[in-house]
């Protein structure tokens, strides 16, 4: 997609059910009419981890709204000040390629990945919003980006209300314990999740880690109930102490793996 703009590149076949863009330098400045054919298309699966660069990084940017496109150049770091008043005083318009996207996604999406893509609380609140249309989607991961405990509770808020999903992939962000109330719901609501991965949330804490296991070993019974399979909850790599793993997997011994908790 890089540096092609002509029209028929965006001309998505409806037979198209996968779009890997991964690690293809996808900026801000990409033309509406390709965000459009993603909207039009049939694709289950979107693929963009390593896209949206940091800002700053890009020639330019775009702006949009229905019916126009405005666009203006970054040269340096010092014009992100600029930019910023430029975006404050016009509240209205979508700012991101992401943005654009949220708005955007194909009616039959069932797996759509964004890890490494500078995504954050605000982005992923926009994201939660368009995915309450989408009640096929089943895996989501969002690894690697800049969500803190603001952004994971409206992921598990959103997950509250989903009856889809399989898996959510939330590993190496910045999520905190505070998140586990939302988390704790998602857990005893859901219908059919498999897995959730928050590894590498290293301030993760251990303070509602009891409750958060045991709405997992609560998840694990109804799975091998109802369709016989088993329930990951991967909090690998967390800042948890020794002695609470150890007190933790010697509570759950039959069903805990600490560093993979499969259920």
């Amino acid at each position: 997609m890089r540096g092609v703009t002509p029209r028929s590149q965006y001309n998505l076949k409806r037979t198209l059910k996968l779009l890997d863009v991964r690690e293809n330098g996808i900026a801000v400045s990409v033309p509406q009419e390709a965000v459009a054919a993603i909207e039009a298309s049939a694709l289950e699966e979107l693929l963009l981890e390593g896209n949206f660069r940091p800002l700053g990084s890009q020639p330019s940017r775009t702006y949009w709204q229905p019916g126009r496109v405005r666009q203006f150049q970054i040269s340096s770091m010092d014009n992100i000040v600029t930019q910023a008043k430029f975006e404050e005083n016009n509240p209205g318009l979508l700012y991101t390629l992401q943005a654009l996207i949220w708005s955007a996604l194909p009616k039959n999406l069932k797996r759509l990945q964004l890890p490494q893509c500078k995504i954050t609380d605000s982005q992923v609140t926009s994201l939660m919003r368009a995915l309450n249309q989408h009640e096929i989607i089943q895996i989501l991961n969002l690894s690697d980006n800049e969500i803190t405990s603001t952004g994971a509770c409206a992921i598990f808020t959103w997950l509250q209300g989903n009856g889809s999903l399989l898996e959510l992939m939330l590993g190496n962000n910045n999520i905190t314990d505070s998140s586990s109330s939302e988390l704790i719901k998602a857990l005893e609501s859901h219908p059919c999740l498999e897995k959730i991965s928050l590894k590498g949330n290293y301030s993760y804490g251990e303070e509602n880690l009891q409750s958060v296991i045991q709405a997992a070993v609560g998840q694990g019974e109804t799975l091998l109930l109802r369709q016989r399979k088993r329930f990951t909850l991967d909090l690998g790599m967390t800042d948890v102490s020794f002695f609470t793993r150890a007190r933790t997997q010697t509570e759950f011994a039959n069903f805990v793996n600490f560093i993979n908790l499969i259920i």
